[in-house]
C-alpha cells in the first residue's frame, strides 16, 4: 500500500502510544486490540512494542521517556553514525542509529519466529527514525510491510541518505501535528526529513505534502504557546480523531 490512509494512522497512533506503557501491561494491551499476542522489546536505548495475530503484525517503537538516560543520550549524540539495512548503507543522526541498532537483532528474530502476512511499523519521536529503520530492513528482508506511519519526526538521516530510503520505502508517511517543535530539529544543516509529509493542522485537516509556506502561516495562526504538547502522542490521536 503506497496512499496514505487516516484509519490506519489513527491505528498505529494508538499501538504508538501504546508502547509508552510498561512492560507489565502486556496482558491489558493484547486484551484491547483482542491480538493472539503482545510483548516489548527492550534494550537499555530502545524499546518496541509488537502487536500480533495470524495474519498482522504491528511493530511500534517508542519514544523519549524523560526518565530514561539512554534516551536522552541517543536524542543528543548529533554526531554522524553509519548503519545497513540489508545491503544498503545508511548515515545520519549517531543517537537515532544506535538506539536502533541495540534493539533490532533482537526485534528481527521475533518477526521470523512470527513470520506475519502483513506487518505494519509506526513510531513516535525517537522511535520514529527507528520505525523508518525497521520498515526499511524488513523490506529489504521481504516481508510484506504495508506501510510506515511516524508521528513527531525529527530529522534523521544525511542529505544522501534520505534519498535512498525514499526511494526503497514508498510507503512510508511522516505525520505532523500543529506546532510541535520536534519535527523542526536537529536544524536542516546536517539531517533531512524522509518520507511523505502528512500536516495536521489548526482546524484539524490532513495536508499532503505542505508547502512550506503553508506551514508557516498554520504555526503562526495556530500559535497556542505550547510547542511540547502538540507533540505528545495524546495531541497526535486527538487530531487524527481517535481519542485518548
Amino acid at each position: 500500500m503506497d496512499h496514505y490512509s487516516t484509519e490506519i494512522a489513527s491505528t498505529l497512533a494508538r499501538a504508538a502510544a501504546d508502547a509508552y506503557r510498561p512492560r507489565v501491561d502486556t496482558d491489558t494491551i493484547r486484551q484491547l486490540w483482542q491480538a493472539d499476542d503482545a510483548e516489548f522489546i527492550e534494550d537499555d536505548d530502545s524499546t518496541a512494542l509488537l502487536v500480533s495475530d495470524r495474519a498482522v503484525l504491528i511493530v511500534a517503537h517508542r519514544g523519549t521517556q524523560i526518565t530514561s538516560l539512554g534516551d536522552w543520550r541517543s536524542d543528543f549524540d548529533l554526531r554522524i553514525g553509519h548503519t545497513r539495512c540489508g545491503k544498503l548503507k545508511l548515515s545520519g543522526h549517531a543517537g537515532f542509529l544506535r538506539a536502533w541498532q541495540a534493539v533490532w537483532p533482537w526485534l528481527w528474530l521475533r518477526v521470523k519466529e512470527l513470520n506475519p502476512a502483513t506487518v505494519y511499523v509506526t513510531g513516535h519521536s525517537l522511535g520514529a527514525p527507528q520505525a523508518v529503520l525497521t520498515a526499511l530492513a524488513l523490506t529489504r528482508e521481504g516481508f510484506p510491510v504495508r506501510g510506515c506511519y511516524t508521528f513527531g519526526s525529527p530529522r534523521c538521516f544525511t542529505h544522501g541518505s534520505a534519498g535512498v530510503v525514499n526511494r526503497n520505502l514508498l510507503n512510508h508517511f511522516r505525520v505532523t501535528n500543529g506546532n510541535d517543535i520536534v519535527p523542526r530539529v536537529p536544524l536542516p544543516i546536517r539531517f533531512r526529513h524522509c518520507g511523505q509529509h502528512v500536516h495536521l493542522d489548526r482546524f484539524g485537516r490532513e495536508r499532503h505534502r505542505p508547502g512550506w509556506f503553508s506551514l508557516l502561516a498554520d504555526r503562526v495562526l495556530g500559535y497556542r504557546g505550547d510547542l511540547v504538547g502538540e507533540h505528545s502522542m495524546f495531541s497526535y490521536r486527538k487530531a487524527l480523531g481517535g481519542g485518548k
